[in-house]
């Protein structure tokens, strides 16, 4: 590190040292693959599992499930992926560009205030909608949706919605129990975690993986 300024934490945080020390100490205490059934592997799986319910327990949503990923791209691509079959992805127009890479797309226009009104989003779902694609907070410009509001109209329309909470997670206060959303996608480089760690908050089950052939 250097005494210069850095003021780039909306593309990625310095991490925090006790999250690499504890790091170190999992991968060299819980090292067994966690399908195994001998005694490394059942131990490095109680580890994964204490993780997984104190990260869901940090973010207000004990009783949600998460899947873990290399990153937020990789999240985003799982759930919009998992959701491309069924029909027509309603996305907006500021989300990330891993979530671009689809031709079944129609764009959701934020307003000029950089958001999306509710009614704006009621307007645009159709019979055909299979998911609803937001970023909760922007990375260039700050603004923060109202998901409790266009969460709403999605339950209304009972079609899943997909949050991009790479910029609020960690940041905001939040509790996740409290926002109405199908999947909210994360990565943990964004607030003190260590590079190559993701995931996936779920309400609901209905993502198909991508990578094939592994547990």
């Amino acid at each position: 590190m250097t005494d210069d300024a850095y003021f780039d934490y909306a593309a990625t945080s310095p991490p925090f040292p006790e999250a690499l020390k504890r790091f170190e100490e999992v991968s060299l205490r819980h090292y067994g693959n966690p399908s195994s059934s001998h005694d490394g592997g059942r131990q490095a799986r109680e580890a994964l599992d204490a993780a997984r319910k104190g990260f869901l327990a940090r973010t207000g949503f004990a009783d949600g499930t998460l899947v873990l990923t290399s990153g937020a791209t990789e999240a985003n691509n799982l759930v919009l992926k998992s959701a491309t079959p069924k029909g027509q992805l309603l996305v907006a127009n500021d989300v990330h560009p891993s979530a671009w890479l689809f031709k079944d797309l129609d764009l959701l226009e934020v307003g000029p205030n950089g958001r999306i009104s509710p009614e704006t989003l009621a307007a645009r779902i159709t019979k055909k909608t299979a998911l609803v694609s937001i970023v909760h907070a922007n990375n260039e410009t700050g603004v923060v949706q109202d998901l409790k509001a266009l969460g709403a109209v999605c339950e209304k329309a009972g079609v899943p919605l997909h949050v991009d909470g790479v910029q609020a997670l960690g940041r905001l206060p939040l509790t996740l129990s409290e926002l109405p959303f199908s999947y909210y996608t994360f990565s943990a480089h964004k607030f003190g975690g260590p590079r190559g760690v993701g995931g996936i908050i779920a309400r609901r089950e209905g993502l198909t993986a991508q990578i094939q052939g592994g547990g």
